[in-house]
């Protein structure tokens, strides 16, 4: 799921090696959750680096990122 954040917030499709050390900022994952939470599933499954197999989960995963990284 970071990875698919990572890729996201970069709009970049789904590769490892292209967020390989990229920093997740907290400002950037609050976008994108609030960016994801309006969208359907499909809108979301057509975002760079989520992807339909992603798409269901990547709002909840995104938000327990976000929570980790307040501790």
């Amino acid at each position: 799921t970071p990875t698919a954040i990572a890729c996201a917030i970069r709009n970049v499709y789904f590769n490892e090696l292209l967020v390989e050390g990229y920093v997740i900022r907290r400002d950037d994952l609050d976008r994108l959750i609030e960016r994801m939470a309006s969208m359907t599933n499909d809108l979301r499954a057509a975002i760079k680096g989520v992807g339909p197999k992603r798409s269901d989960i990547i709002i909840a995963g995104a938000v327990i990122l976000r929570e980790a990284m307040q501790t």
